[in-house]
């Protein structure tokens, strides 16, 4: 496959003194584009300063990788690399980019947000919203999985999907009503 040593290019590029950063991010851009282990990505733009940019954001058996497009050679090079078990605990289920908070919310075991440009990365769900005790309960017996995050028409909502129910946050990650949103009913169940 196309990403069989991806952890050692990785190194070897990155070890490399010759190869620029830019050399480095197109390779491993290459190697996104043609992988079967790219577990999913997601590509947003984000006006900063009456300036486009825009963003490739993209989950890998080693990590998480941020690439950031050069509009003058119009290639995505790599921007930063992440690894750790935040990153890489299990596969990421969803990234999905929301153009009206300007970053991509992405889940493995809990939903998080990156803010591409200044590459910060925080988890998504306000732990001290008491609406929340329930779900928090859920994950820490890992009764729920992310599984996409969408935004609501009206305003800075979003709902973010697990496999048992979807919750409607607010841009802050505090719940907009009492949880859960919405309950999935499979048929055959009571």
């Amino acid at each position: 496959s196309a990403l069989e040593g991806y952890q050692g290019d990785v190194a070897n590029v990155a070890n490399d003194k010759s190869t620029s950063q830019q050399e480095c991010g197109l390779k491993l851009a290459s190697k996104v584009e043609k992988s079967d282990k790219c577990f999913t990505f997601s590509v947003g733009e984000v006006v900063e300063d009456e300036i486009t940019k825009v963003f490739l954001f993209s989950s890998h058996p080693s990590g998480m990788s941020l690439f950031s497009l050069r509009n003058a050679t119009r290639e995505f090079v790599l921007t930063q690399r992440a690894r750790g078990r935040t990153y890489n605990m299990s596969p990421t289920a969803t990234i999905d980019f929301h153009s009206e908070l300007g970053f991509f919310v992405w889940g493995t075991n809990k939903f998080y947000l990156l803010d591409p440009t200044n590459v910060s990365s925080a988890r998504y769900l306000n732990v001290d919203d008491q609406r929340l005790a329930k779900h928090f309960q859920f994950e820490r017996k890992k009764k729920v999985q992310p599984l996409a995050s969408f935004e609501w028409i009206e305003g800075l909502k979003k709902v973010l999907c697990f496999n048992r129910y979807a919750l409607i946050v607010d841009e802050e990650g505090f719940a907009c009503e009492d949880e859960p949103s919405i309950k999935w009913k499979l048929k055959g169940q009571g």
